[in-house]
């Protein structure tokens, strides 16, 4: 790596924890640009080179975070019961996007349709995480059917997203916590429902919900 290239790297990488900084201490609305480069010590235009909108910076800043949760999840899974990986994996992520509900409903309402670079790695992000909820179906349950598994993590995806809409519109909303208990109660009926209706779960599973 040339030392252009090494230079342009770190300072990228200032970018982004001058952006975490500001966003987690100020919030979105009061994060600008100018604030950003200021906190680390750059002009604007080096951010703009960066990142072309706020949107695309604060979806930077956090997407290293997200997917550090991401991975965390999918290597913790409880061992056999498809249901309790399926709902280990979205209390994993409730729980950083319970940690600032204010914030991560911006983030998700700037970046959900994202275009450009990191739009695109936005993604592919998400297409991995349903790509790995069709494996963890497939460890757990392997005489389902392909087909099945694949409807099955697609429909888990709309169902943990809903529900986390839901439950940070209503933090925003109202101020008070995001509710963690009861988002893992209607994702896992959500989750039981559409298990059984693929044929996946008998009618009679003993399951227990969370808590």
């Amino acid at each position: 790596m040339t030392r252009r290239a090494t230079q342009k790297r770190q300072t990228r990488a200032r970018v982004l924890e001058s952006a975490r900084l500001c966003f987690r201490e100020l919030g979105y609305d009061a994060t600008t640009i100018a604030r950003v480069a200021k906190r680390a010590q750059v002009a604007a235009g080096t951010v703009i080179s960066h990142f072309p909108d706020k949107a695309s910076l604060v979806a930077a800043a956090f997407h290293a975070e997200l997917s550090d949760r991401v991975r965390e999840a999918f290597t913790t899974l409880p061992q056999g019961d498809a249901l309790a990986s399926l709902l280990h994996v979205a209390r994993t992520l409730y729980r950083w996007y319970a940690d600032d509900p204010v914030l991560a409903s911006h983030l998700l309402q700037q970046t959900l349709f994202l275009e450009g670079a990191m739009g695109d790695e936005l993604q592919t992000q998400l297409q991995s995480f349903v790509v790995e909820v069709e494996r963890t179906l497939a460890s757990s349950m392997p005489d389902a059917p392909p087909d099945a598994r694949m409807l099955a993590s697609q429909g888990f995806f709309v169902d943990y997203f809903g529900v986390l809409v839901r439950h940070l519109r209503l933090a925003r909303a109202t101020g008070e916590p995001f509710d963690l208990p009861e988002a893992e109660r209607q994702l896992w009926a959500l989750s039981r429902a559409r298990l059984r209706g693929l044929g996946m779960l008998p009618d009679d599973a003993a399951l227990t919900p969370p808590g």
